[in-house]
This record gives C-alpha cells, sequence and structure tokens, in this order.
C-alpha cells in the first residue's frame, strides 16, 4: 500500500450561519488518485479549499509527513508542495506559457539585471515533456486550447515541486479525447508517486481513473471505498443521497397547475461554445420550470443565453410563438425578461449604492418625467415594494452592502418585481442566505407563478428545485437530457444530473 502523505482529521467549518463541514477526516496517499465525491454543496470545494490554504479550518487537524500544519494562505500549502488547480484556469491569456509556469518566480532565472528567457523557455519546455506534450514555451496562453490550458496549470503546479495536486472538474469543458490525453498524464504522474484529489461530477470518469472514492453528503463524511470492477454509477448515486432524502415531496400548489395554460417562451435547439448543447425546452405561463444539474452542466450559460448576456452559436428562442433575438440585456428587459444572476455581489447590486437607487435602476423611464425623476412616486413604490418582500432596513437610503445576504437578493428581486417582468430568470436565489430568507424566497416563487409569472429556477441544491419546481429539465454536459414531474424521486434526478441512464437501472 502506499504511503499516506497527509491526514486530515476531524475537519470542521463553519461560516456566518452554515455548517460547511462537520467532522470529516480524509486520507491521501502518494501515487494514488483519490476521487471526492458527493452533490452540490456537500463539502468538496470547502475541504479542499482548506487542504490548499484558502481557508483555515474552525476545527481538527491537518497532518503532513507526519506534522501537524495549519494553513492560512496558499502560499503556504505551496510551499508544502499541496496545490490546487481550480475549473476556472488561472493564467493570464496575453503572456507566454513560460511566463505562467514560473510567474512570480523569475528571479530564479535572471541574470541581474535582465531576465534569462532563454533558460527560462528551456525550463518550462522540459517540465512540458514530462508532461508528454510538446506545447511551445513562448506561445501565448490565448492560442491554446482548454486542454492545453490545462496541461500548463499541470506544468506550473510541477515546477512548484508538487506532493498533492487537487484538480477540481479539471474535465468540464474537455473533448471526449482531450479527456483520454488528461486521464494519461495523470496516470503518468500517479506512476512517479504523486498524489491527485479528483473533483468530479462524472461519475464514469470516477470508476475509469480513481484508485479509492471519498463520498460526501450534507457537509459529513459517507464513506472511502476502493474503487473494484464491481462498482458501478447507481453504487456511487446511492452513497450521494441517503435514504430519507430518496423521496422528498414536490411542489406543494395552492391549486392544480392548468396542463393547457399557454406557453409563453420556448428555445430550439440552443447552443453556445460547448458549454449548451442543442438545448430545448418550453415554458408555460404561471409554471416554475426547474433546471437540475450539477456544476458545469450549463445551466448559467443557457440563462445568460436567454438574457442576452451571451449569444448562442446557434438555436432560436421564441415569446409567445413570435422570434425573439435578445443582442444585450436591454433587449431582454424590453421584452420584460429578468435574470436574477447567481453572482447578486457583482451582477446583481451595485454595493455602495443605496437601497432606493437599485431598485430603481431598470425603472427610471417609469418614474421620471423627461430628465427629472419623479421622486415622491418613486420612494412610494419602492417602500412598498420591499414591504411585500418583508425587506429588513433603516431606510431606503441605505447603502445594499450592509443588508444581510438574504436582503440584498430581495433588492435584487425586488427592482425586476417594479419592472413588471412576465418572464423571471433565477440563476441560484438562495445561495448564501439564511434559512429564513430560503422560505421566503419560496414562497415568493410560489405567489409570483400564481399571478402569472412565468419562472425558470435553477439551483445546484436538488432538493430546492424539486421543491419549487412543476416540471423539471435534467441538465447534463450541456443537454437536456430527461424532462421529470412533480412525482419523481430524488435518486431519479441525481441519476440523470450526473449522467447515469435509465440503462443503469
Amino acid at each position: 500500500m502506499n504511503e499516506i502523505i497527509c491526514e486530515m482529521q476531524h475537519i470542521d467549518k463553519i461560516f456566518p450561519g452554515t455548517q460547511a463541514l462537520n467532522d470529516v477526516s480524509f486520507v491521501i496517499r502518494t501515487g494514488e488518485i483519490h476521487a471526492l465525491i458527493g452533490t452540490n454543496g456537500s463539502g468538496k470545494s470547502t475541504l479542499s479549499n482548506i487542504l490548499a490554504g484558502t481557508f483555515p479550518q474552525t476545527q481538527g487537524e491537518i497532518i503532513y509527513e507526519g506534522e501537524t500544519v495549519f494553513f492560512t494562505h496558499p502560499s503556504q500549502a505551496i510551499r508544502k508542495g499541496i496545490i490546487l488547480i481550480h475549473q476556472e484556469l488561472k493564467l493570464m491569456a496575453e503572456m507566454t506559457v513560460a511566463e505562467n509556469i514560473f510567474f512570480g518566480r523569475f528571479t530564479s532565472y535572471r541574470n541581474f539585471p535582465v531576465i534569462n528567457w532563454k533558460d527560462m523557455n528551456r525550463k518550462a519546455t522540459e517540465i512540458l515533456a514530462e508532461l508528454g506534450t510538446t506545447i511551445d514555451p513562448t506561445q501565448k496562453i490565448s492560442k491554446l486550447s482548454i486542454a492545453e490550458r490545462q496541461l500548463v496549470e499541470i506544468a506550473k503546479a510541477l515546477s512548484k515541486e508538487a506532493r498533492i495536486l487537487i484538480m477540481d472538474e479539471p474535465t468540464a469543458s474537455l473533448t471526449f479525447e482531450e479527456v483520454k490525453m488528461l486521464f494519461k498524464v495523470m496516470s503518468d504522474l500517479k506512476r512517479k508517486g504523486l498524489a491527485i484529489v479528483y473533483i468530479s461530477h462524472r461519475l464514469e470518469e470516477i470508476l475509469e481513473i480513481s484508485d479509492r472514492i471519498t463520498v460526501l453528503e450534507d457537509s459529513k463524511l459517507v464513506t472511502t471505498i476502493e474503487n473494484s470492477p464491481d462498482l458501478t454509477k447507481e453504487d456511487l448515486v446511492r452513497l450521494m443521497i441517503p435514504k430519507e432524502k430518496m423521496h422528498v415531496s414536490g411542489k406543494v400548489k395552492a391549486e392544480a397547475k392548468d396542463a393547457n395554460s399557454p406557453v409563453v417562451f420556448s428555445a430550439r435547439n440552443i447552443s453556445y461554445s460547448n458549454k449548451v448543447k442543442n438545448f430545448s425546452f418550453e415554458l408555460k405561463k404561471g409554471e416554475v420550470l426547474g433546471i437540475a444539474g450539477l456544476m458545469g452542466a450549463g445551466r448559467t450559460e443557457l440563462l445568460k443565453c436567454i438574457y442576452g448576456a451571451l449569444k448562442p452559436s446557434s438555436g432560436d428562442f421564441f415569446i409567445n410563438g413570435q422570434p425573439y433575438k435578445p443582442k444585450n440585456p436591454m433587449t431582454a428587459v424590453e421584452n420584460r425578461i429578468a435574470l436574477i444572476s447567481e453572482d447578486r455581489k457583482a451582477e446583481g447590486v451595485v454595493l455602495s449604492m443605496s437601497i432606493l437607487d437599485n431598485m430603481l435602476f431598470p425603472n427610471l423611464a417609469r418614474f421620471s418625467t423627461g430628465p427629472v425623476i419623479r421622486e415622491t412616486r418613486a420612494k412610494a413604490k419602492v417602500k412598498d415594494q420591499a414591504s411585500q418582500l418583508n425587506m429588513r432596513y433603516d431606510k431606503l437610503t441605505t447603502n445594499v452592502s450592509s443588508l444581510s445576504g438574504g436582503n440584498q437578493q430581495k433588492v435584487v428581486i425586488g427592482k425586476w418585481l417594479l419592472a413588471n417582468s412576465d418572464i423571471i430568470l433565477m440563476d441560484e436565489p438562495t445561495r448564501g442566505i439564511d434559512v429564513g430568507s430560503k422560505a421566503e424566497i419560496y414562497d415568493l416563487v410560489d405567489k409570483l407563478s400564481r399571478e402569472g409569472k412565468s419562472i425558470i429556477f435553477v439551483s445546484s441544491e436538488l432538493e430546492e428545485v424539486k421543491r419549487v419546481s412543476d416540471r423539471i429539465i435534467v441538465m447534463y454536459n450541456g443537454q437536456n437530457v430527461r424532462e421529470l414531474d412533480q412525482n419523481t424521486t430524488m435518486e431519479e434526478i441525481v441519476r440523470y444530473a450526473t449522467g447515469t441512464g435509465p440503462s443503469d437501472l
């Protein structure tokens, strides 16, 4: 058996209002690929970020090569040879491959006061050759494919003498052939004694490449098992979903949904990059259409295509049967389509501005006469909307930055309700908010649908999608793989969301 290089013992992590990890232990051995799996929110990313020094654990110990360590910054973990490669690669597009590999360490290859470019490029070539690639070290990153950029990230880690390599969803943007190439590189690194922690929602990849598998669920450790030829994707799904969640009840409606409600929005064969692939669906008046899927499935990209923030490479949209071609978000707003972004602080609100100003942003024309805002009427409408949302604040001139996460989200929702949007795209609307605020948003979604608003509800919490939705579309690898009704089970949702089709049942 390979030697233990690192142990994480009884790790807890508490963020304000959330226990992200609860008594999780994790053992890493040299020369092995150790997969870390679980549904979204299970704690995988938190555990890997603690190991990589992004933030410290609340309780528990990390023992590295027999020594207890405590990381408060990634640089401390890197010095120990523990390196995290994020799903969103952190490379500088207009710098060369060699510059990216040795960024911040140019002084090691310097004939003072001039950088020794020849020596740096030579060393980069040697490291890349270890990975079986002939990528030109003088090539700019912007000219490389996603797979080649992955190799540059791995080369950068090797240049820092990596002992443990943490790979978070490394195949999310790769083609089948590129995945095969990456797996060969990983196998070669394993044979050289490197320990690899592999995080992925693609269970077929987990079974193909890993030696051991650790399963997390709801911030807790479920089990660690040895991979074997007898292990199936169905076995992994059962471990990821506890028995008590297998038959979580679906949405409870105050009144039955009219099956004959008109279609207000539809998409035909929408594709974007390799994130969304020939995606089609229909949305009815007064319906909550849930889109379930795991990280990297393409849900956010689909909503941004509808909203005009991204341009599809092919396909068509229709509003009430008429062609809809969103050139930009303004087109969506003019067609009474709203987007509640998954990143409210970057895309939903202006933190340095007041509640009033934020909620008036898409509504200035309604409350203006020429260039003059009718302030009294605007304040009255905003105050009334805030009251309907049960928003907690001191005064309307309060900066949004001082509000809780739940109240910030209500500001985002409130501005679109003021705009009288007919179609509301909700991308992770309850992310980062407390349980009470979540319940209020669930109630609001139900209320809006009963008032005739049509909602597309995207969430990483599959239970949440099941709770609020009239219908559920499961998205996997950019595709619409299954449409399910309210009577579906959590197990069925997870099977389709992880690429486990009916043939595996």
